[in-house]
């Protein structure tokens, strides 16, 4: 997890690289969607899928909405198979279903990013925290025979004995 969020890039971007970086990832997607349909009689249109989820993770949500916008834009001009003259309806509502399912891949992709950076510092800060624990827990064992060495008497020895007896019971 922590080596795909190296992968991409540090927030926040300008404005103009992230929108001129999801027009390209729409583009190549795109390209790719028209020369499988040169081929086959499939519409191809999730193949435009990943670059919505890409732009949506590597910048933020609002580059996953405009990438969703430019590939509904590009689709109602060009997206139709080669030999098709006119749309027909099912055109129109694979394309409406292309929208909404965009739409709502850029908000829970971006939800991914967010949830994958808590994730990273929720690591973190576990790290530290049992790291202290370790330093914490393995200090109190040592304080009994050092105070047993440095105490002159009997009686001394055996009131901090005792009392480092329960400090180190209630720590544990």
């Amino acid at each position: 997890m922590e080596r795909i969020l190296r992968a991409l890039p540090s927030k926040p971007q300008p404005l103009w690289l992230r929108y001129s970086a999801t027009t390209i990832l729409v583009a190549l997607s795109f390209l790719l969607m028209k020369a499988l349909q040169e081929f086959t009689p499939v519409q191809g249109y999730f193949l435009l899928f990943p670059a919505i989820f890409l732009a949506a993770v590597a910048f933020d949500r609002g580059s996953g909405f405009y990438a969703t916008a430019l590939c509904t834009v590009l689709l109602a001009i060009w997206g139709g198979l080669p030999n098709e003259v006119e749309y027909s309806s099912e055109h129109w509502f694979s394309l409406g279903l292309f929208a909404i399912t965009g739409l709502c891949l850029a908000a829970v992709s971006q939800g991914l990013r967010v949830e994958w950076e808590r994730a990273v510092t929720a690591e973190k800060q576990k790290a530290i925290l049992l790291r202290e624990f370790r330093h914490r827990t393995r200090e109190p064992s040592s304080y009994p025979g050092c105070v047993r060495r440095h105490c002159s008497s009997c009686e001394a020895r055996q009131h901090y004995w005792s009392h480092m007896q329960r400090a180190c019971h209630q720590c544990l």
